[in-house]
């Protein structure tokens, strides 16, 4: 994973316990106005994430199309990024990294104005 963080580096870091101890399988409890962005390196392997819910007994996953989205960014936000509070799995076309990063790995599709770009997203509950 790389981090955009205010508590980690932007480097590549290790899931699901950094280097520095910090669990990021588990919120960071940020302080209103903080915000986290992890990306995975590279492409997916699957097309599915998910979230963990161990106190529900349930897991919520979310299945997709890995070739038309291979990118995974996770948000953790608490009133920094627009005044949003949410944390959020995004499944993207490009590397989240930077757009000058994508565009240089040839990983950064244009969808240019009036075409489209169609996918399907799944939601799966799985008790345990």
């Amino acid at each position: 994973m790389l981090a955009s963080s205010r508590f980690l580096k932007p480097e590549t870091i290790n899931y699901p316990i950094t280097k520095q101890g910090i669990d990021l399988s588990k919120p960071l409890l940020l302080k209103n106005g903080g915000y986290e962005m992890f990306c995975v390196k590279g492409k997916l392997a699957e097309g599915k994430v998910g979230y963990h819910f161990p106190e529900e007994k349930t897991n919520f996953l979310l299945n997709f199309n890995r070739e038309q989205l291979p990118y995974l960014g996770f948000w953790n936000t608490q009133g920094g990024y627009r005044g949003d509070f949410n944390v959020a799995l995004e499944m993207s076309n490009w590397d989240n990294v930077s757009i000058e990063n994508a565009q240089k790995n040839n990983a950064c599709p244009i969808i240019r104005p009036g075409s489209k770009m169609e996918f399907s997203l799944g939601f799966e509950l799985i008790d345990f």
